[in-house]
Protein backbone atom coordinates (compact mmCIF):
# COMPACT_ATOMS: atom_id res chain seq x y z
CA UNK A 1 0.00 0.00 0.00
CA UNK A 2 1.42 3.37 -1.04
CA UNK A 3 1.67 6.39 1.25
CA UNK A 4 -1.10 8.04 -0.77
CA UNK A 5 -3.37 5.01 -0.31
CA UNK A 6 -2.65 4.96 3.43
CA UNK A 7 -3.46 8.66 3.74
CA UNK A 8 -6.72 8.20 1.85
CA UNK A 9 -7.65 5.25 4.05
CA UNK A 10 -7.02 7.33 7.18
CA UNK A 11 -9.19 10.12 5.80
CA UNK A 12 -11.99 7.65 5.07
CA UNK A 13 -11.77 6.10 8.54
CA UNK A 14 -11.86 9.52 10.17
CA UNK A 15 -14.89 10.52 8.09
CA UNK A 16 -16.69 7.33 9.15
CA UNK A 17 -15.80 7.98 12.79
CA UNK A 18 -17.31 11.47 12.59
CA UNK A 19 -20.61 10.27 11.07
CA UNK A 20 -22.10 9.19 14.40
CA UNK A 21 -23.30 5.79 13.17
CA UNK A 22 -24.57 6.98 9.78
CA UNK A 23 -27.47 9.11 8.52
CA UNK A 24 -30.28 6.81 9.71
CA UNK A 25 -29.03 6.61 13.28
CA UNK A 26 -28.31 10.32 13.33
CA UNK A 27 -31.89 11.02 12.18
CA UNK A 28 -33.28 8.74 14.89
CA UNK A 29 -31.21 10.55 17.49
CA UNK A 30 -32.42 13.94 16.27
CA UNK A 31 -36.03 12.74 16.38
CA UNK A 32 -35.81 12.06 20.09
CA UNK A 33 -33.96 15.30 20.75
CA UNK A 34 -30.59 13.77 21.58
CA UNK A 35 -27.14 15.04 20.62
CA UNK A 36 -24.32 12.90 19.27
CA UNK A 37 -21.47 11.87 21.55
CA UNK A 38 -19.15 14.40 19.92
CA UNK A 39 -21.74 17.19 20.08
CA UNK A 40 -22.15 16.55 23.78
CA UNK A 41 -18.43 17.00 24.34
CA UNK A 42 -18.32 20.19 22.28
CA UNK A 43 -21.32 21.50 24.23
CA UNK A 44 -19.48 20.86 27.49
CA UNK A 45 -16.01 22.30 26.88
CA UNK A 46 -14.96 25.83 25.98
CA UNK A 47 -15.12 26.52 22.24
CA UNK A 48 -12.00 25.52 20.34
CA UNK A 49 -10.30 23.75 23.25
CA UNK A 50 -11.19 20.08 22.67
CA UNK A 51 -8.37 17.77 21.62
CA UNK A 52 -9.68 14.33 20.64
CA UNK A 53 -7.72 11.15 21.32
CA UNK A 54 -7.85 7.82 19.45
CA UNK A 55 -10.48 9.00 16.98
CA UNK A 56 -10.45 5.75 14.97
CA UNK A 57 -11.85 3.59 17.80
CA UNK A 58 -15.67 3.86 17.57
CA UNK A 59 -18.26 3.85 20.32
CA UNK A 60 -16.77 6.49 22.61
CA UNK A 61 -15.28 9.96 22.06
CA UNK A 62 -12.37 10.78 24.37
CA UNK A 63 -10.02 13.70 24.85
CA UNK A 64 -9.31 16.81 26.86
CA UNK A 65 -10.34 20.45 26.79
CA UNK A 66 -11.17 23.32 29.07
CA UNK A 67 -14.31 24.24 31.01
CA UNK A 68 -14.30 27.86 32.18
CA UNK A 69 -10.59 27.89 31.40
CA UNK A 70 -9.79 24.83 33.53
CA UNK A 71 -8.32 21.61 32.12
CA UNK A 72 -10.81 18.74 31.98
CA UNK A 73 -10.61 15.20 30.62
CA UNK A 74 -13.76 13.75 29.13
CA UNK A 75 -15.19 10.60 27.56
CA UNK A 76 -18.56 10.46 25.83
CA UNK A 77 -20.18 7.14 24.98
CA UNK A 78 -22.12 6.84 21.74
CA UNK A 79 -25.16 4.64 22.34
CA UNK A 80 -25.91 4.47 18.62
CA UNK A 81 -22.75 2.51 17.83
CA UNK A 82 -21.69 1.14 21.22
CA UNK A 83 -23.45 -2.19 20.71
CA UNK A 84 -21.24 -2.99 17.72
CA UNK A 85 -18.05 -1.64 19.28
CA UNK A 86 -18.26 -2.73 22.91
CA UNK A 87 -14.87 -4.40 23.00
CA UNK A 88 -11.53 -4.15 24.72
CA UNK A 89 -10.45 -1.04 22.78
CA UNK A 90 -13.74 0.74 23.62
CA UNK A 91 -13.20 0.33 27.36
CA UNK A 92 -9.48 1.07 27.22
CA UNK A 93 -10.13 4.47 25.67
CA UNK A 94 -11.98 5.44 28.84
CA UNK A 95 -9.27 3.89 31.03
CA UNK A 96 -6.64 5.95 29.19
CA UNK A 97 -8.52 9.20 29.84
CA UNK A 98 -8.90 8.34 33.53
CA UNK A 99 -5.16 7.70 33.77
CA UNK A 100 -4.35 11.02 32.09
CA UNK A 101 -6.72 12.88 34.42
CA UNK A 102 -5.05 11.41 37.50
CA UNK A 103 -1.56 11.99 36.13
CA UNK A 104 -2.28 15.65 35.43
CA UNK A 105 -4.49 16.33 38.45
CA UNK A 106 -7.48 17.38 36.35
CA UNK A 107 -11.20 16.60 36.71
CA UNK A 108 -12.73 13.89 34.56
CA UNK A 109 -16.25 14.03 33.12
CA UNK A 110 -17.96 10.89 31.85
CA UNK A 111 -20.94 11.24 29.50
CA UNK A 112 -22.64 7.85 29.69
CA UNK A 113 -24.92 6.40 27.01
CA UNK A 114 -24.33 2.71 26.36
CA UNK A 115 -27.57 2.10 24.44
CA UNK A 116 -28.57 -1.56 24.74
CA UNK A 117 -24.94 -2.69 24.73
CA UNK A 118 -23.81 -4.86 27.63
CA UNK A 119 -20.28 -6.26 28.13
CA UNK A 120 -20.55 -9.98 28.68
CA UNK A 121 -18.54 -13.18 28.66
CA UNK A 122 -19.96 -13.90 25.19
CA UNK A 123 -17.70 -11.14 23.84
CA UNK A 124 -14.64 -12.70 25.46
CA UNK A 125 -12.79 -11.74 28.61
CA UNK A 126 -11.25 -8.57 27.10
CA UNK A 127 -14.17 -6.16 27.57
CA UNK A 128 -14.96 -7.44 31.06
CA UNK A 129 -11.33 -7.14 32.11
CA UNK A 130 -11.04 -3.63 30.71
CA UNK A 131 -14.26 -2.56 32.44
CA UNK A 132 -12.79 -3.88 35.68
CA UNK A 133 -9.78 -1.64 34.98
CA UNK A 134 -12.18 1.30 34.55
CA UNK A 135 -13.87 0.60 37.88
CA UNK A 136 -10.43 0.38 39.48
CA UNK A 137 -9.64 3.85 38.11
CA UNK A 138 -12.91 5.17 39.53
CA UNK A 139 -11.82 3.95 42.95
CA UNK A 140 -8.23 5.18 42.66
CA UNK A 141 -9.35 8.63 41.45
CA UNK A 142 -11.74 9.06 44.38
CA UNK A 143 -10.38 11.86 46.55
CA UNK A 144 -7.61 12.55 44.03
CA UNK A 145 -9.45 14.27 41.17
CA UNK A 146 -13.12 15.25 40.81
CA UNK A 147 -15.22 12.71 38.88
CA UNK A 148 -18.49 13.87 37.34
CA UNK A 149 -20.95 11.61 35.52
CA UNK A 150 -23.76 12.70 33.22
CA UNK A 151 -26.05 9.80 32.33
CA UNK A 152 -27.61 10.71 28.98
CA UNK A 153 -29.06 7.37 27.88
CA UNK A 154 -29.65 3.79 29.04
CA UNK A 155 -26.80 1.98 30.81
CA UNK A 156 -27.45 -1.59 31.87
CA UNK A 157 -25.41 -4.44 33.27
CA UNK A 158 -21.69 -3.78 33.62
CA UNK A 159 -22.10 -0.39 31.94
CA UNK A 160 -24.07 0.88 34.95
CA UNK A 161 -21.31 0.55 37.54
CA UNK A 162 -18.91 3.35 36.55
CA UNK A 163 -21.38 6.27 36.73
CA UNK A 164 -22.47 5.06 40.16
CA UNK A 165 -18.83 5.24 41.33
CA UNK A 166 -18.37 8.87 40.30
CA UNK A 167 -18.36 11.71 42.86
CA UNK A 168 -21.36 13.48 41.31
CA UNK A 169 -23.92 11.80 39.04
CA UNK A 170 -26.51 13.74 37.03
CA UNK A 171 -29.39 12.07 35.17
CA UNK A 172 -31.90 13.32 32.60
CA UNK A 173 -35.58 12.73 33.32
CA UNK A 174 -37.25 10.36 30.88
CA UNK A 175 -34.18 9.44 28.83
CA UNK A 176 -31.41 8.22 31.12
CA UNK A 177 -31.55 4.91 32.96
CA UNK A 178 -29.23 2.87 35.15
CA UNK A 179 -29.98 -0.75 36.00
CA UNK A 180 -28.09 -4.01 36.40
CA UNK A 181 -30.86 -6.06 34.78
CA UNK A 182 -32.66 -5.12 31.56
CA UNK A 183 -36.44 -4.73 32.19
CA UNK A 184 -37.13 -5.65 28.56
CA UNK A 185 -36.06 -9.18 29.42
CA UNK A 186 -38.93 -9.47 31.90
CA UNK A 187 -41.81 -7.45 30.48
CA UNK A 188 -43.04 -6.16 27.12
CA UNK A 189 -44.93 -3.21 25.65
CA UNK A 190 -46.07 -0.34 27.86
CA UNK A 191 -45.10 -2.26 30.97
CA UNK A 192 -41.49 -2.23 29.76
CA UNK A 193 -41.49 1.57 29.56
CA UNK A 194 -42.89 1.77 33.08
CA UNK A 195 -40.25 -0.70 34.26
CA UNK A 196 -37.48 1.42 32.71
CA UNK A 197 -38.50 4.42 34.81
CA UNK A 198 -39.30 2.51 38.00
CA UNK A 199 -36.19 0.35 37.97
CA UNK A 200 -33.60 2.82 36.78
CA UNK A 201 -35.00 6.24 35.89
CA UNK A 202 -33.75 9.63 37.05
CA UNK A 203 -36.48 9.97 39.67
CA UNK A 204 -35.81 6.53 41.14
CA UNK A 205 -32.08 7.16 41.50
CA UNK A 206 -32.35 10.77 42.69
CA UNK A 207 -35.18 10.24 45.20
CA UNK A 208 -34.86 6.62 46.32
CA UNK A 209 -31.56 4.84 45.65
CA UNK A 210 -29.32 7.89 46.02
CA UNK A 211 -27.16 6.91 43.03
CA UNK A 212 -27.96 10.20 41.27
CA UNK A 213 -27.31 13.52 42.96
CA UNK A 214 -29.35 15.60 40.53
CA UNK A 215 -32.15 15.01 38.00
CA UNK A 216 -32.58 17.55 35.18
CA UNK A 217 -35.12 18.07 32.40
CA UNK A 218 -32.94 17.76 29.28
CA UNK A 219 -29.42 17.25 27.93
CA UNK A 220 -28.63 20.94 27.57
CA UNK A 221 -29.44 21.60 31.22
CA UNK A 222 -27.36 18.59 32.18
CA UNK A 223 -24.29 19.78 30.28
Amino acid sequence: MSAEDSTERLRRLKTEALQAGGPERLAARRKRGACTARERVLGLVDEGTFVELDVFVPGVVTGHGKVDGRDVYVFSQDGEVAEESLDDAFARKMVKVMDLAMKNGAPVVGLYDAGRARPSAARGSGPLGSYAELFFRNVMASGLVPQIAAVLGPCSGTAAYSPALMDVTVMVKGSSHLFLGDPLMAVEGEEAEIAFEELGGARTHSEQSGVAHLAVDDELECL
